[in-house]
C-alpha cells in the first residue's frame, strides 16, 4: 500500500496571528520564505490583516495596527513586554 503524505491546504483549527509593525515588508518576507498569500489586505477598525498558508498548509495571519491594539500596545515591540 503506497501511502504518501499530502501537503495540500487544510483547515487549521488554531491559526496563529503575528502582529507586525510593517505589514507590507513582512508579507513580502513570508512569501519569499515559501508562504502562499490567501487573501487581499483586509482593513477593519484600525487594523490591517493578510492571511497566508505555510508550505505545509497551516494557516496564519499577519496583522498590523494603525493605532493602539485592542490590548493597549501601540506596536509589536510593546506586545513582547
Amino acid at each position: 500500500m503506497d501511502v504518501s503524505r499530502a501537503y495540500s491546504r487544510h483547515w487549521t483549527p488554531a491559526p496563529i496571528d503575528f502582529v507586525v509593525d510593517n505589514l507590507d515588508v513582512e508579507a513580502a518576507r513570508v512569501v519569499a520564505c515559501g508562504a502562499v498569500r490567501e487573501s487581499e489586505c483586509n482593513q477593519w477598525n484600525g487594523s490591517r490583516c493578510i492571511t497566508f498558508s505555510d508550505p505545509f498548509g497551516h494557516g496564519f495571519c499577519l496583522i498590523s495596527f494603525d493605532r493602539k491594539t485592542y490590548g493597549g500596545a501601540s506596536n509589536a515591540a510593546e506586545l513582547k513586554r
